[in-house]
């Protein structure tokens, strides 16, 4: 929601076209499954995926 907030005090309206990088990528893709109709599309430069999360997840112990 806070993305959608930020667009709209932007005063930017859709279709959005989001061109993410590395965590961003997580981001506008979920973006764009709360709000399909919104987004035009997606170009990833150097994205990560979906399943980013549980990598994080997996990896944080050895992180600390």
């Amino acid at each position: 929601k806070s993305v959608k907030l930020l667009l709209e005090k932007a005063n930017v309206k859709p279709p959005y076209i989001f061109v993410p990088n590395s965590y961003g990528a997580f981001i506008s893709t979920l973006f764009a499954y709360q709000y399909p109709d919104e987004v035009e599309g997606i170009v990833y430069v150097d994205g990560t995926n979906e399943k980013f999360p549980e990598y994080v997840k997996e990896y944080l112990p050895f992180l600390k």
